[in-house]
């Protein structure tokens, strides 16, 4: 084998190795798993219902390509509104991400929508943002709790159907060919298919 020809190889090895590790540091993550405590006297500026309370669970996707969550709340009025707002413990923030109201006590689901620079920002300081949950009674917000780290939870997800309803994702990506492999055996293959041609 000429030196040309070990370059070429080794070229493709490590062309192929960068990319297959970029992949796979983009997709192969671990998803995040946040859960707020609520209860009325977390409520900021005013407080809020002095007999409720409630958790919230948040997970947001390893590829930050959305949030999913699951409220519980009780004693209660019949909730409106609920929401992730911006802002540290003891303080109103704005509204970041909307959520299904837990209007007979519980409530799930999935953001359809992509906000990479969000989801980053909860992921990585998290006790900046909170949930509450609103209702005729508290139009301010009946419970609230900040997020926080959870190592553990249990599924949070609506049941039947692990991304909301909506994505049209299925478990057949689970027996597609990982992307890092295929990129890998096709530079591979483009650079024996190159050196069988010279002359």
């Amino acid at each position: 084998m000429h030196t040309h020809d070990v370059i070429v190889i080794t070229l493709a090895l490590v062309i192929a190795f960068a990319a297959g590790a970029t992949t796979a540091g983009a997709t192969n993550g671990d998803d995040v798993h946040l859960v707020a405590e609520l209860t009325g006297e977390a409520e900021a500026p005013e407080d809020g219902d002095p007999d409720g309370s409630g958790e919230a669970e948040i997970k947001i996707r390893s590829d930050w390509s959305g949030l999913c969550w699951r409220i519980e709340v009780s004693d209660i009025e019949p909730a409106t509104a609920a929401h992730i707002h911006e802002a540290p413990e003891g303080e109103a923030g704005p509204v970041v991400v909307p959520l299904s109201a837990p209007t007979n006590g519980t409530s799930d689901g999935c953001t359809q929508e992509q906000n990479e620079t969000l989801y980053q920002r909860i992921a990585e300081n998290p006790a900046d943002f909170y949930v509450n949950v609103h209702n005729v009674l508290y139009p301010g917000g009946a419970v609230r709790g900040q997020l926080e780290d959870k190592d553990e939870m249990g599924d949070i997800l609506p049941e039947g159907n692990e991304d909301g309803g909506d994505d049209n994702e299925t478990g057949d990506d689970a027996d597609a060919p990982a992307p890092a492999a295929v990129l890998f055996v096709a530079t591979i293959a483009a650079a024996i298919f190159a050196l069988r041609r010279r002359p």
